[in-house]
């Protein structure tokens, strides 16, 4: 009966008085300050300690916080939207139009032109059309040349196809790029990376003295959930081959660089590249198909 009079707020003080006790009254606004000062200085502590937390359970990949993390990072992309296009990229594509050219429905002052003789030998087209490509592109004003394209076999145009190629990217080395890949044999769960066991390079009549500069490999490393968020942009023969068969310490702590890096380098010396254990995250532009493709025929 006593707490219920309490809280209602009845006239029971006096009866407390007369029945030879007395309750003062809580100063509600008193509490209210008490607790506000303790939220405001427990709020800070927490999120410290919470940070802390966080910031620890990320060090040692604790799992279930880092596929948040990545979860969110897919997220974060939708909400900014895509950015606006690099006019200063062109992509030409080896579309089924140049793959199908047909003599008899080209002009004929086409039909003169060496680059589509070439091509009109059917895909797989010589070699030779893309030093063509090349010496066409860096004439027009373009700072960089990069074939997404591995070659890893002679061609099947013959030696001297090759040569022509081979001789185009030499005399150009400081603004071409062309495919390498490294052999992947990726354990689920383990890295972004996986396991690396080595690369395939260009065929050897292709690695000419500055081969070094020209050659990026074209690998992507997805996560565990299949979505590619990193970039590795170099990597030590070290670590392709394996600390256990190094014999010559100067050349198995060579690099190879990724083919979006010996673009990148190309653009800007003093960018800075991110290596094997350290991959920097792919700034995406925006989905797929963001940028117009132009016919390798045109």
């Amino acid at each position: 009966m006593l707490i219920s009079t309490f809280i209602s707020g009845s006239p029971s003080d006096k009866d407390h008085e007369q029945n030879g006790y007395s309750m003062s009254k809580p100063d509600s606004r008193g509490n209210k300050i008490q607790r506000s000062l303790f939220v405001k200085s427990f709020l800070p502590v927490f999120a410290l300690l919470l940070s802390f937390a966080l910031f620890f359970l990320q060090q040692h990949e604790w799992m279930p916080l880092v596929n948040l993390e990545k979860q969110t990072i897919s997220e974060r992309f939708k909400w900014r939207g895509p950015l606006p296009k690099d006019d200063r990229i062109i992509i030409l594509a080896i579309d089924d139009v140049s793959k199908e050219l047909d003599a008899g429905k080209l002009r004929e002052d086409e039909i003169q032109i060496a680059p589509l003789q070439l091509m009109l030998k059917g895909w797989p087209f010589p070699r030779e059309t893309y030093s063509y490509v090349i010496d066409r592109l860096i004439q027009s004003g373009a700072k960089v040349v990069a074939f997404d394209m591995l070659f890893p076999s002679e061609s099947i145009h013959g030696k001297k196809d090759d040569e022509k190629l081979a001789q185009a990217l030499e005399e150009n080395y400081s603004q071409v790029v062309v495919g390498a890949n490294i052999q992947n044999a990726k354990t689920p769960g383990v890295s972004e990376t996986g396991n690396l066991n080595g690369i395939s390079l260009p065929v050897d009549s292709l690695m000419l003295e500055h081969s070094s500069e020209y050659v990026g490999f074209v690998n992507y490393f997805p996560g565990i959930d299949g979505v590619i968020r990193y970039a590795v942009q170099e990597v030590s023969k070290e670590v392709l081959a394996g600390a256990s068969q190094t014999t010559d310490i100067q050349e198995w702590q060579q690099k190879y660089f990724s083919w979006d890096a010996q673009v990148a380098k190309k653009v800007d010396p003093s960018i800075r590249l991110r290596p094997y254990l350290n991959p920097g995250m792919i700034n995406y532009q925006g989905p797929a198909g963001s940028y117009r493709e132009y016919s390798l025929y045109e």
